[in-house]
Order: C-alpha cells, then sequence, then structure tokens
C-alpha cells in the first residue's frame, strides 16, 4: 500500500525539523520578554532630632543614590517631593510624623511606596526610624528602629544596606524556567522523533513503496 505524499520520507523529517525548531524557539525568544517598569518610591526628608540637619541630608542623598542603583525602584526626583510636601495638609517638615500626611503624599506623587525617616542621636551614636507605607493600603509594611554608633561616617553603609533589605532585588518567576514545561516539552519531543525514527526504519522497496502491514 503507498502511502500519501503527505506521510512521505522527506515530508515526516521536514516535520521533526520543524517540531525541534519550535521549541528551541520558544525558550529563546520568550528570553525577550520586556521586564516590568521598577516601582515608584518617595524618599521623605529626614526628620532630626539632636543631630545637625546635614546628617539627615546626607542620610537621605545616600538612600536615593542607593535606591537609584539598585535597579528594582525608581526614585521620586526630590524637587518633585518637595512641592508635594509644601502642598500638604500641614505642609513641609510638619507633614513628616503624621502618617495620614505622609500617604497623602504619596497619593499626590502616585508613589506606591513612601519611606520616612527620623534620625535622633547622641554624640557617636544614632537612632534611626525607617518606615515604609504601602500608598494604595494606607499602612506601614515595615517598622524599624534601629542604633548607628560611628558617627556621621557611618550613615552611608548604614543607609545602602537599609535599601538592600528594604527593596531586594525582584525574583520573576518567568514561566519559561519553570522545569515542568521543559520536561513536558522534552517528552513530547522524544515522542515524536521515537515516533517518526519508527516509521522511517520500515522496510520498504526499490520503488519507493512503503509497507505498512499485511494486507
Amino acid at each position: 500500500m503507498r502511502l500519501p505524499r503527505c506521510w512521505s520520507h522527506e515530508v515526516v523529517c521536514a516535520r521533526v525539523v520543524g517540531a525541534c525548531w519550535a521549541v528551541l524557539m520558544i525558550g529563546t525568544g520568550c528570553a525577550h520578554l520586556v521586564p516590568q517598569p521598577p516601582a515608584l518610591v518617595a524618599i521623605l526628608p529626614v526628620d532630626v532630632v539632636g543631630v545637625e540637619p546635614e546628617q539627615g541630608e546626607l542620610l537621605r542623598r545616600t538612600l536615593e543614590t542607593e535606591g537609584t542603583a539598585l535597579g528594582s525602584i525608581q526614585v521620586v526626583p526630590p524637587e518633585e517631593l518637595d512641592a508635594a510636601l509644601a502642598r500638604a495638609t500641614p505642609p513641609g517638615r510638619e507633614c513628616l510624623g503624621l502618617e495620614l500626611c505622609l500617604l497623602s503624599v504619596g497619593v499626590q506623587l502616585k508613589a506606591p511606596r513612601v519611606l520616612a525617616l527620623s534620625l535622633a542621636g547622641l554624640g557617636p551614636t544614632a537612632l534611626v526610624r525607617s518606615r515604609l507605607f504601602d500608598t494604595a493600603q494606607g499602612l506601614a509594611l515595615q517598622d524599624l528602629q534601629e542604633t548607628v554608633v560611628g558617627g556621621r561616617a557611618a550613615l552611608p553603609p548604614y543607609a545602602a544596606e537599609l535599601m538592600r533589605r528594604l527593596f531586594p532585588a525582584a525574583t520573576v518567576d518567568v514561566w519559561y524556567q519553570r522545569p515542568w514545561l521543559w520536561i513536558a516539552g522534552g517528552v513530547a519531543l522524544a515522542a515524536v522523533v521515537g515516533a517518526s525514527t519508527l516509521y522511517l526504519t520500515r522496510d520498504s522497496n526499490d520503488s519507493g513503496v512503503t509497507h505498512v502491514g499485511d494486507l
């Protein structure tokens, strides 16, 4: 019995190659998916007690620099944040101690996260309180109080370490890296190749007619 042209040796080989190529394209093409943009974070001016205001500015600048370097967040430009604080109720630094006011600043800036810090110190020891707010839910995600020893020089290293803890690098669960997907794809591909190999190794006569079973 002569098989239709659609099941000739050449066509079957082409289909096997096509299946292999499709699997490879899925694995490599999906690696170019566009990542999600980083979350917008408003880092407020540091409220200081018992230390020079310059230390609070140093802490804030370091937080902004480290946040930008992380790549997992986008920091609201300081001039935009200061303008939003000026429009808050109460305005300016009076807003820094009021949770509802801080959340309203985040809403103004359309920033999902607001980071507020206070810095109090005596001599070389400082107490840093950091509060991270979720603007949409209107609640504090974290409220940390930590001691920093070493005076002004200890603030930048502390700020860098704090940002890494608050905003760790995002681990994206990309579907094409899941093991079960590649196992299933490998099993399917092996089945196609195995069936095709079995078919292609059947006895053929010189005339090119392939015999399937006894008629």
